[in-house]
């Protein structure tokens, strides 16, 4: 993978690159079986229609800089460094991940707000259900999580269930060929 995030131009066959990677990140630091592409996959069926494709790809820069926890975006926040990583990084991967999938950049503020709430109830669920907490004692989530249990896909599943989702969601993904999934 491209490691120049600035000169990094993406099109429609690196989803799947981009799935390959969310599939074997876990989420949580490592103490959650849960791997960013199946939390993507599990915020998709969770969003509005118009949401959904945005929801699916709302972590994909994760592919290329990791899975940066919350307590570790909060202390960035403290010391002022976060604003800089993500008007540097995070918002420009954001935005080629957006163009190369057909989607608007900026996001909608509706669907954002959605995407914000939505992963906060994942957050909460995969803490309650995955979570170690010899490793996690607590979550500084307040969201209600699911009332359903969570049980973690492999990283094979998560990769395919990725993948199918972009050739269903995905705007760019109209029309092209498909090759089997």
């Amino acid at each position: 993978m491209n490691t120049d995030l600035a000169a990094l131009k993406l099109g429609v066959s690196d989803f799947k690159r981009i799935g390959a990677g969310l599939s074997v990140i876990s989420r949580w630091n490592g103490a959650s079986d849960i791997t960013v592409a199946q939390h993507c996959c599990d915020m998709a069926n969770l969003a509005s229609a118009e949401s959904k494709p945005y929801a699916l790809i709302h972590d994909a820069e994760e592919a290329f800089i990791g899975d940066w926890m919350t307590p570790i975006k909060k202390q960035l926040r403290m010391i002022g460094a976060m604003h800089l990583i993500e008007e540097k990084m995070i918002w420009p991967l954001r935005q080629k991940i957006s163009d190369a999938a057909g989607l608007n950049w900026p996001w909608p503020r509706d669907i954002g707000k959605e995407i914000s709430y939505l992963d906060a109830v994942l957050s909460a669920t995969e803490f309650r259900d995955t979570v170690r907490v010899d490793i996690f004692d607590r979550s500084d989530n307040d969201a209600e999580p699911l009332c359903d249990y969570m049980l973690a896909w492999s990283s094979t599943k998560a990769e395919r269930e990725f993948a199918k989702m972009c050739w269903q969601l995905l705007p760019a993904f109209q029309g092209q060929k498909r090759a089997c999934a």
